[in-house]
């Protein structure tokens, strides 16, 4: 598993975002990194490698025609930007969701991994 994904699935088995991932998820034919099937979304983490209008595209298309919604994030975004990254992800989920007062329960919580 890429470091990007490794640190990214860290977070979300832990149910940080209050709800289930699961990793390396099957959608015929396809294979998303991490998919919460309450929320009906798909997440991605991206290398260089990707194609962002080419395959992927219509790798996306078939992933939406299951009815799932999906976020794609650079691998550098999850590495560097791990917490923006998790609170776009838990923002998607619920628009209610207060990233400054997450951030600060982060830092100041027992679960804190800063």
């Amino acid at each position: 598993m890429p470091k990007a994904e490794a640190i990214l699935w860290t977070h979300l088995r832990r149910r940080q975002l209050a709800c289930r991932f699961r990793r390396q998820h099957p959608i015929d034919p396809y294979i998303i990194d991490f998919a919460c099937l309450e929320h009906r979304l798909a997440v991605e983490c991206d290398g260089d490698h990707h194609d962002r209008r080419g395959r992927e595209h219509v790798r996306d298309l078939a992933i939406e025609r299951a009815g799932f919604t999906i976020m794609r994030f650079w691998n550098s975004e999850v590495l560097y930007e791990t917490d923006d990254v998790l609170a776009t992800i838990a923002f998607h989920r619920d628009p209610r969701f207060d990233a400054d007062a997450w951030a600060v329960d982060r830092r100041l919580g027992p679960n804190s991994l800063d």
